[in-house]
This record gives C-alpha cells, sequence and structure tokens, in this order.
C-alpha cells in the first residue's frame, strides 16, 4: 500500500471520528439540558430515553418506515434534478426564455412549499404521487437557481473555444456548460436533499400510514415526547449520511472536480 493511499485512509478514518465526537458532544449538552431544564417542566426528555424508544422502534416497524421515508425523498429529489438542471441550463444561457420562465419560476420560488401542501393533496388525491411530488417541488429551484447561476459564471473564453472549434448547441451545453456549472449545480442538489427531508415529514403528515414523518405525526398527535425526539434525531441521521452518500457519489462519477469547488470535505 502506497503512502499517499494511507494518508487517504487516515484522513478518512480522522473525519469519521470528528463526526463520531461532535455527536457526542450534542447528545452530552443535550442530557446536561435535560437534567438542568428538564424536571422544572415535568418533561425530561434525555437521550438515554430516546436511545430506550428507538431501540423498541427498531423492533417494530422502524426498517419499513426508514425505507419508505428514503423511498420518497431520493425520489422525490431525483424528479427536482431531472427537471431543475435542464431548465437552469436553458435560463442560464437564454436570456428570452430567462425573461419569461425565469421570472415566473422567481415568484413560485418566494411561496412556501408547505403551504402548497394541502393543494397538492386537492390536485392529486391522498396518494405517493402528491408526496412525491410536492418533495419534487421544493426541491426543484434550489437545483435551477444553483444551475442557472453557475451558468452565468462560465467563463467566456471556454465558449468562445467552444465556438472556434465548431461544438453545436447541444455538444457546448454537454463538453462546456454543464462541467462549469457543475460545482454550483451539486451544492443546490446538497440543498434539495435537505429540503426534502423536511418536505417529507409535512407529505408524510398527509394520509400516509407509515414512514418517520408518520411516526413523528402520530408521536406529537399522542403527545409521545421520546418518540417525537427519536424520530426527529432518525430524520437528522438520514438527512446527514444521504448528504454524505451524494458526495461520494460525486467525487466516484465526477473525479475531476476539485474538493474546494465543492465546497465538500475529503472523506
Amino acid at each position: 500500500m502506497h503512502l499517499s493511499e494511507l494518508i487517504c485512509i487516515s484522513r478518512g478514518l480522522m473525519l469519521h471520528i470528528r463526526s463520531i465526537i461532535g455527536f457526542l458532544w450534542i447528545a452530552l449538552i443535550w442530557w446536561i439540558l435535560s437534567v438542568t431544564f428538564g424536571s422544572d417542566s415535568g418533561y425530561n426528555v434525555n437521550p438515554i430515553e430516546v436511545a430506550l424508544e428507538l431501540v423498541q422502534w427498531i423492533h417494530n416497524s422502524f426498517l419499513l418506515d426508514v425505507f419508505i421515508t428514503l423511498f420518497r425523498v431520493y425520489i422525490g429529489v431525483t424528479i427536482g434534478i431531472l427537471l431543475g438542471v435542464p431548465v437552469g441550463l436553458i435560463t442560464g444561457r437564454n436570456k428570452m426564455f430567462d425573461f419569461h420562465v425565469g421570472s415566473a419560476l422567481n415568484l413560485l420560488r418566494s411561496v412556501t412549499p408547505v403551504a402548497l401542501a394541502p393543494f397538492f393533496v386537492i390536485w392529486f388525491g391522498v396518494n405517493e404521487t402528491a408526496k412525491l411530488l410536492l418533495i419534487a417541488w421544493g426541491s426543484f429551484f434550489p437545483i435551477w437557481l444553483a444551475t442557472h447561476i453557475g451558468v452565468r459564471h462560465i467563463n467566456q473564453t471556454h465558449l468562445n473555444a467552444a465556438v472556434m472549434l465548431g461544438f453545436k448547441r447541444i455538444r457546448t451545453i454537454i463538453s462546456v456548460e454543464f462541467p462549469s456549472a457543475l460545482p454550483f449545480t451539486v451544492s443546490g442538489i446538497r440543498t434539495s436533499i435537505a429540503i426534502g427531508f423536511i418536505l417529507v415529514f409535512i407529505s408524510e403528515t398527509l394520509g400516509a400510514s407509515s414512514g418517520v414523518g408518520f411516526r413523528l405525526s402520530q408521536a406529537y398527535d399522542l403527545f409521545d415526547v421520546e418518540r417525537m425526539a427519536a424520530s426527529l434525531v432518525v430524520l437528522g441521521i438520514l438527512g446527514v449520511i444521504s448528504d454524505q452518500l451524494f458526495i461520494i457519489f460525486v467525487k466516484k462519477v465526477f473525479p475531476w472536480l476539485p474538493s474546494n469547488m465543492l465546497m465538500i470535505k475529503n472523506i
């Protein structure tokens, strides 16, 4: 094994150790706060009680709930990517299209997806379609805007070189515009993943029968604070894991992208 490989492995281990230490610090602060202030309110929810609740949940429907929640988030965000990237590439280069479509999208971007949740139920019914489209709607705008900005920041020299080499429009998009905008797009997708886990909770309160968000809503109705806290912890962990998996995917598929351009850590 080469020295460079050992250095990369050691750096990866150090980053994972730092992440674990960070989680332990959060748990310790949580426990101190619960012991200090929880007794006054009568609801002393500390990490130990939440961990016990989580163990009980794991023995029941935990895996099914996690799978369904991840399925909804990943499909919704994927739809947002498939729509947001091409629209961003077009509005970033075509001023006329940006004037008409981009202005309308900026107006729609200001409307919070949470407020639109009841309308998605009215339009598409109480089914998976409404849930997936709500997540896709919220995921679309960060991806579109990031790609749009990335295209606007393309070096004009690169575009001139493509013209001199006789590149057609499609080849210019694939070979110049998309790679140049990719670091911005990646940042937009990471934001959309986080938004997806927010909206999956909203969507799973609308006629769902399973999912982490559904369990959180159910615990809220029953005022089961331990299950509420456990559900929030699970949603947070799933969000972090999904973000890290996406970073690994980007590094494998686009190894030529420097980490500092992606605004990510070396893992």
